[in-house]
């Protein structure tokens, strides 16, 4: 099953206009979307959860702003997208989406990756710091013990 769709899909397949689509994402109406780089600049990536029950409301209402559009675009390929079909493994590794994944995926290992480096640098340099911090405490206890033998000497 084809689980992201792009603006133009989603508008087709939801039978508003693409503008109708963005509305919906900055209202909030559609939350399961994110923003890929494309040719152009960036993209959304609508995933189809979202836009399933606007399917649903165009088909119930014929008319009006929320209604199918005029005929003029064949929802049969983006019904099918829907159930599954002409979908084959191979297409998705295919797809922009998943090989923006997978770039993601490896800049956040390479980012934890750093971060594990810099915590061992940190755990090192919080050893030799505790390390000269116990000399210093020992020399002012030997230097304070000495204080004190001398000046009951004295």
């Amino acid at each position: 099953m084809k689980e992201l769709l792009t603006l133009k899909e989603a508008a087709s397949l939801a039978g508003r206009t693409t503008k109708t689509i963005k509305n919906y994402i900055k209202r909030g109406k559609i939350t399961n979307f994110f923003l890929v780089e494309g040719k152009y600049g960036q993209e959304y990536r609508i995933n189809v959860k979202d836009i399933q029950p606007l399917v649903k409301a165009a088909g119930k209402s014929s008319s009006g702003k929320g209604g199918v559009s005029s005929g003029k675009q064949d929802n049969s390929y983006d019904n099918n997208v829907l159930q599954g079909e002409d979908v084959s493994q191979k297409d998705i590794y295919d797809r922009p989406e998943y090989q923006f994944l997978l770039r993601r995926n490896d800049e956040i290992l390479m980012d934890l990756g750093r971060c594990r480096s810099r915590v061992e640098d940190l755990e090192r340099s919080d050893l030799q710091l505790r390390q000269e911090l116990e000399e210093k405490n020992m020399l002012i206890s030997m230097l304070m013990k000495k204080e004190t033998s001398e000046s009951k000497e004295g």
